[in-house]
């Protein structure tokens, strides 16, 4: 009698489990479904099998979703493409070593290092720009300023290139007029920034600071 439930709750009660490492939109809707079903055989179990074994059909599918976590990430990662993260091939001494270094003084040393470098570097990158005839072209025609161009270089798309591309981009004045062309000036957090005015300008400064940022063979 007691397969008639027990059996249909560890099923059951492994969906629910593998549901949870699953992404949809009905994500939600489905376990709530599938938890409704696990109270519903623990019920079965009470009204067949008596009250003992309805509780500990009720204890024993806790316990159940809590063995199957491991197969049911398993399965998980079969059925989805998760992303790779970098860590697979490490060890776990390894990882344990970046954890532990995440958030350590110096961390915190090194990412000021790194601040006050870039810092640097954006000044002296600025300051050789503005030196340039066909820059200060530009800034004069539409009325802008040094700031402008801080602005430009703190661009995601220019600041996450390494040093040399972010010197050559900042130096080509048809980039920097394409840039605040499709740019407006706000601030955040009471900082002067540009931002642009969609997403395809977002896109072409992408492409065109990583692949030619001196506008080489541009008229």
């Amino acid at each position: 009698m007691w397969l008639v439930w027990a059996v249909p709750l560890v099923v059951i009660v492994f969906l629910w489990t593998l549901n949870e490492f699953l992404q949809g939109r009905l994500k939600a809707q489905i376990s709530g479904v599938l938890a409704i079903l696990i109270f519903g055989l623990c019920g079965m179990a009470y009204f067949l099998s008596g009250w003992l074994v309805g509780v500990l059909a009720l204890i024993g599918s806790f316990a159940l979703a809590a063995l199957f976590r491991a197969p049911a990430l398993w399965t998980a990662r079969k059925l989805v493409d998760y992303p790779d993260l970098g860590v697979d091939d490490c060890s776990r001494k390894q990882v344990e070593g970046l954890l532990r270094d995440f958030g350590s003084p110096e961390y915190f040393e090194r990412f000021a290092d790194r601040k006050q470098i870039d810092e640097a570097h954006m000044a002296n990158t600025v300051s050789r720009a503005l030196a340039q005839a066909d820059v200060q072209e530009v800034l004069s025609r539409r009325s802008l300023t040094a700031e402008d161009v801080k602005a430009f270089y703190e661009r995601f798309e220019i600041s996450s290139l390494p040093h040399h591309l972010r010197e050559l981009a900042v130096s080509n004045a048809k980039m920097l007029d394409y840039f605040f062309e499709n740019s407006t000036a706000t601030e955040v957090d009471a900082k002067y920034v540009r931002n642009v005015n969609d997403r395809n300008v977002a896109i072409t400064l992408t492409l065109w600071a990583k692949h030619n940022p001196a506008g080489e063979g541009m008229g």
